[in-house]
């Protein structure tokens, strides 16, 4: 049976930011969860799976910023909450690579506006990662059967944890940085080559800054959130 989603439709674009927020912060739960996990040699695997689905979150508050900023819409959006691989997939392909791009202040795929792209059978067009990446998420989680009647749980799984943790920290940082970027940045020009560098300063936490290639140019927004926001938003939490 077809599960029923909300109708985002008619939802405001300040409904989107607080989803674009909300969802942010349930990632850093996430993470945070996942970190106690890992302490623990025999969950250390079950944390991997609660790193994966920070990472998804945080693809998912990625998207709700990019509605309310206008670069998706929310019929878009209301697929990738309908399907938990679409947003996979569309992460996957705008994650460093040049097709995602900003062209005279509007964010493209290719040749193709990102609001106008078909998400519906994106799955389609990368089968072999969808599938490849359903398999490892769930193998760091789930007890599966092998074809001779035999079974294998988590703990049996040759995962490389520490290189499969980093490569998840890869991910969020860089969604982090576009979040950031386009939630208080108006574009014009041309831009792309979107990533990131860590600045490792002697006895303080590692900095992570933004770089971009290209002509054109960010405009700050001056106003970025709404009035009484920040007061919705420690009213709702509280």
């Amino acid at each position: 049976m077809e599960i029923d989603v909300v109708d985002i439709t008619e939802f405001s674009s300040d409904d989107f930011l607080e989803m674009a927020l909300r969802c942010r912060h349930n990632s850093i739960v996430l993470k945070d969860s996942a970190k106690l996990l890992q302490q623990n040699e025999s969950s250390k695997r079950h944390g991997l799976f609660l790193y994966y689905t920070a990472s998804e979150e945080f693809q998912k508050a990625l998207f709700c910023m990019f509605v309310h900023r206008g670069i998706m819409r929310p019929e878009q959006l209301g697929i990738i909450f309908k399907k938990h691989e679409t947003k996979t997939t569309l992460f996957h392909m705008i994650f460093r690579n040049h097709n995602f791009c900003v062209k005279d202040g509007k964010f493209y795929y290719g040749e193709t506006l990102l609001k106008n792209l078909n998400l519906r059978k994106l799955t389609n067009s990368v089968p072999d990662y969808v599938e490849q990446y359903n398999s490892k998420r769930e193998d760091s989680l789930y007890v599966k059967p092998n074809e001779d009647g035999t079974s294998y749980d988590p703990s049996q799984q040759p995962i490389n944890i520490d290189s499969e943790w980093e490569r998840i920290h890869d991910e969020i940082t860089y969604l982090n940085g576009i979040f950031e970027l386009v939630w208080i940045n108006d574009f014009s020009g041309d831009l792309g080559d979107f990533d990131y560098y860590v600045l490792t300063p002697t006895d303080q936490p590692k900095k992570y800054n933004f770089t971009f290639n290209g002509s054109g140019e960010l405009i700050k927004r001056e106003q970025y959130k709404p009035d009484g926001f920040d007061e919705k938003m420690g009213q709702a939490s509280s």
